[in-house]
C-alpha cells in the first residue's frame, strides 16, 4: 500500500458506494474482470480476446473492468465488439476513481472512490463473478474483497501472476473446468470453455433460485 492509497473509509461506506453504482447498472449477471495492467505471458492476449468474445455471446452478462489497460481492456474490447456485432447493448462499464484517468472510448466509464485502492474496494463489491488473469497485489486485493462478499472468483491459473497464486490456493483437487484453468497442456479454447461453463452454471443456478 502506498501513502496515497490508504484505506480511509469504513466498510459500510464502501458498501454504500457499491450500492450506488449498482443502481446505475443494467439488470444482468455482472462479471468483473481483474488482472494485470501489463500482460506478462505471450499466451494471455489471445486467451483474453477469446474469453471476451465468449462472454459477449451470453445475453445477460454485464461486464465490469477496473478501467485500466492490459487484461481488463483486452477482455473488455473483445466483449464490446462481440455485443455490438449482435446489435446488443454494449453492457461494458469501467470503474475508475473520481479524478483519475480519462473516460474510455468504448463502453461507459463510472466513477467511485478517491484513489485506486478505494476503487478496488468498490469494484470488488459489484459483481457476482470475477475472472482473474495474471495481475499483482491489486488483483489479489480485489479477489479478496470479492470472495469476502460472496462472489465466485475464477482464476485463470495457467497464466501466472496473482491469479496463478489464487488458483493454487483454491483449486487443488478440483476436476473438470477448474482443472482445465490451471493445466499448461490445455489449449486456449479449452480454457475459455472452462470459464464459460462455470459462468453458465452460475447463471443457471441464479435462475433456478429466482423461480
Amino acid at each position: 500500500m502506498t501513502p496515497h492509497e490508504e484505506k480511509s473509509l469504513p466498510e459500510p461506506a464502501f458498501d454504500e458506494m457499491a450500492a450506488a453504482l449498482r443502481r446505475r447498472l443494467p439488470e444482468g449477471l455482472r462479471i468483473g474482470v481483474i488482472g494485470g495492467t501489463l500482460i506478462r505471458s505471450a499466451d494471455t492476449p489471445a486467451f483474453c480476446r477469446r474469453v471476451g468474445k465468449a462472454l459477449g455471446d451470453i445475453k445477460d452478462v454485464v461486464l465490469l473492468t477496473g478501467g485500466v489497460t492490459g487484461v481488463g481492456e483486452t477482455v473488455g474490447r473483445a466483449f464490446y465488439e462481440r455485443r455490438i456485432s449482435f446489435g446488443r447493448d454494449p453492457n461494458v462499464f469501467h470503474i475508475l476513481p473520481e479524478a483519475l484517468g480519462a473516460d474510455w472510448d468504448y463502453g461507459a466509464t463510472l466513477r467511485s472512490g478517491k484513489d485506486m485502492r478505494q476503487r478496488r474496494e468498490v469494484l470488488g463489491r459489484l459483481a457476482r463473478i470475477y475472472l482473474a488473469v495474471e495481475g499483482g497485489s491489486g488483483t489479489a486485493h480485489e479477489a479478496e474483497i470479492a470472495a469476502g462478499n460472496g462472489a465466485l472468483v475464477i482464476p485463470a491459473g495457467r497464466y501466472g501472476g496473482a491469479a496463478g497464486d489464487l488458483y493454487r490456493r483454491i483449486a487443488p483437487g478440483r476436476t473438470g473446468p477448474w482443472q482445465k484453468l490451471g493445466d499448461p497442456e490445455a489449449s486456449g479454447p479449452e480454457q475459455v470453455d472452462a470459464v464459460v461453463h462455470l459462468v453458465r452454471s452460475h447463471l443457471q443456478e441464479r435462475e433456478h433460485l429466482a423461480r
